[in-house]
């Protein structure tokens, strides 16, 4: 099992803690971060590109989504831009071919790679004459990537899953598809909401084989200490 951190909350943290947090995923075992150029207004990346973490580092890179963008990775700044000119930060969708190329070589300007470990189409909705653009886009930048899926709520995926499923497709979702029966037709669920689960029953990833990663959410070192210690999973 590969632990993943997800990072959409990181900007909020003041750069101690920050600092703190991510010496800690690295110390307990997360060697990926889900990262998007919506995170912080962008900011995220641009902090994460500064740390000059190790090359073994892999990194997730999304599409669709998309908002203003900030100068630095301040918190003040993030606050301000969101505080005094709303409309521009908030998130909106885009799904210009253009755009999405813009995002994805940005991302990894401000990351400092050539190449992400996954690529995800972010979006609210997804239909299908989305995917095939997507599908278009992958096929371009195939030489950056080496995973491609979806980042979407698991509601707005149903109607179309079936159309757009194959056995190379990873899926980021939400909680609720735990309780959906047609779960069991999804053989490549790799990364996974888990932030008010998580701690309520850990059991739930060792009994879920069929997913094989963990997308993690939280600001305080010591959960993600406490996560990592679980002996309720293996990991790969």
């Amino acid at each position: 099992m590969r632990l993943i951190f997800g990072t959409s909350t990181l900007h909020w943290l003041s750069n101690k803690s920050r600092y703190n947090v991510i010496s800690a995923a690295l110390n307990n075992g997360f060697s990926q971060f889900d990262t998007s150029g919506v995170y912080g207004l962008g900011a995220t990346n641009k902090y994460l590109g500064s740390l000059g973490l190790p090359k073994n580092i892999r990194y997730s890179a999304k599409l669709g989504l998309k908002t203003s963008k900030t100068i630095g990775f301040s918190r003040i700044e993030i606050f301000t831009r969101k505080l005094f000119f709303p409309k521009n930060s908030k998130i909106v969708e885009d799904n210009c071919y253009s755009n999405w190329q813009q995002q994805f070589e940005t991302q990894m300007s401000d990351l400092g790679i050539s190449k992400v470990q996954r690529l995800l189409l972010h979006e609210r909705f997804i239909d299908i004459e989305l995917w095939q653009l997507f599908q278009k886009f992958i096929n371009e930048y195939s030489n950056h990537y080496d995973e491609y899926g979806v980042s979407a709520s698991w509601l707005t995926l149903r109607p179309i899953i079936n159309n757009i499923y194959n056995e190379n497709l990873l899926i980021q979702t939400t909680p609720d598809v735990v309780y959906d029966k047609n779960l069991k037709i999804l053989k490549n669920i790799t990364l996974y909401g888990i932030s008010n689960i998580c701690h309520e029953n850990k059991n739930f990833l060792y009994e879920k084989k069929n997913i094989n990663g963990v997308i993690y959410f939280s600001s305080k070192v010591s959960r993600i200490k406490d996560f990592s210690s679980s002996n309720n999973f293996n990991r790969k």
